[in-house]
């Protein structure tokens, strides 16, 4: 019988990406593997999941703890909607093991196994977990880390394994030279902004306000994601800054944008692959799965962490990266055009500098991280060995 793999996380291209990647691997290690995938239906997950090709079945999900008492109210509510359909599919296709990788979507997902007996992994990406990690840590078989600061955040009986985080092979094996060329960066440094999947309001202000100094240097290229609901109003304040120039579209492979002067804005990247092969610098959030995937493409960052993530957990993976020497970082309140156009700036005329924090980026990055978790997945379903009581 082919091994059987549950797979869930969500709310976040960072919780996706990583259950993507371990799939992959675990393709390549059990060619007849089976899988499914549970997600909500308005999740990012539902999209990126049915793009990978990989079976996937929406549950109900909700926040609770941090919440006001009514939304915590029907984040319960939706959480027990979740916890029976998540039984329910869990019983339907009798899985050897579930890896979790965060979001509100695990805390069903999760329960269910713990109820069922069926063995769970968690995978974190982040320095300082999350509330849902933290809550299902003492029903886990093993927890594939990030970050060794998640050892000081769990209890000493759980079972931690510092893996990296995985990212997916097409991120390590895009072709750099491919990648430029159909963007038309020449020989200018590409500046990669990204917000995370969701977009940041904070860094697009800030690069909508400097893209006019932006524009005018000519040793520069800006490839941008705005998040799918900041786009219309992001281009619309950086026509306002460029009044001479004129939005032409653009498309690059699968993603559709526009063009002004020498700033290229999407949504959302699809091709994020191609997307880090051609960039020199990157501006961004610190969520680990952003981090480890410029990491892997030994990329330098100017890191803006969302101070109000659960446990100042971007906080905490910026400085990882800024103590290795890979990134540089900006506290969201400083942030602004002048304070951004500048760092840039500075970064682009200092070629010396960016090469050695690219050699740093590269050495923090970990490009086994996707293997390592699925033979951590298969150790776990096969010392759990067939159960038929569930």
């Amino acid at each position: 019988m082919a091994l059987r793999v549950m797979l869930a996380g969500g709310g976040t291209a960072g919780h996706v990406v990583p259950c993507l990647a371990v799939a992959q691997a675990l393709q390549e290690l059990e060619p007849e593997v089976e899988f499914l995938y549970m997600g909500t239906a308005r999740g990012i997950e539902a999209d990126l999941v049915r793009r990978a090709g990989l079976p996937f079945v929406p549950i109900a999900a909700g926040g609770v703890a941090g919440k006001r008492p009514d939304r915590a109210e029907m984040g319960l509510a939706r959480v027990g909607l979740g916890l029976g359909q998540a039984i329910g599919h869990l019983r339907r296709f009798r899985p050897a093991v579930i890896l979790v990788t965060g979001g509100y979507v695990s805390v069903p997902a999760g329960l269910a196994a713990a109820m069922l007996r069926v063995p769970l992994v968690i995978q974190e990406q982040n320095a300082v977990p999350g509330e849902a990690v933290r809550l299902l840590a003492r029903w886990a078989a093993a927890v594939a880390s990030g970050y060794p600061q998640v050892l000081a955040h769990l209890p000493e009986r759980v079972p931690v394994r510092v893996t990296g985080n995985p990212v997916m092979p097409n991120v390590i094996a895009a072709d750099r030279l491919e990648a430029r060329e159909a963007l038309g960066v020449g020989g200018r440094l590409l500046l990669l902004v990204v917000g995370g999947s969701l977009g940041a309001r904070v860094i697009n202000e800030a690069c909508a306000a400097c893209a006019p100094t932006l524009a005018r240097n000519d040793e520069l290229m800006v490839l941008w994601a705005t998040g799918k609901e900041n786009f219309e109003a992001t281009v619309q304040a950086v026509r306002t800054g460029l009044p001479h120039k004129t939005p032409v579209p653009l498309q690059f492979g699968s993603t559709s944008g526009v063009q002004l002067a020498n700033i290229v804005m999407a949504p959302y990247i699809y091709d994020m692959p191609a997307a880090l092969a051609a960039a020199d610098l990157v501006v961004c959030r610190a969520g680990g799965m952003t981090l480890a995937e410029a990491s892997a493409r030994g990329l330098p960052m100017i890191l803006v962490p969302r101070r109000e993530s659960s446990g100042h957990h971007q906080e905490a993976n910026a400085a990882a990266l800024v103590e290795a020497g890979a990134a540089l970082s900006l506290d969201e309140r400083q942030l602004s055009g002048p304070v951004l156009a500048n760092l840039v700036a500075s970064l682009v005329r200092d070629r010396s500098r960016l090469a050695t924090m690219s050699e740093r980026a590269a050495a923090a990055g970990r490009r086994d991280a996707a293997r390592a978790v699925a033979e951590l997945c298969l150790k776990v379903a096969k010392t759990a060995g067939p159960r038929h009581d569930r």
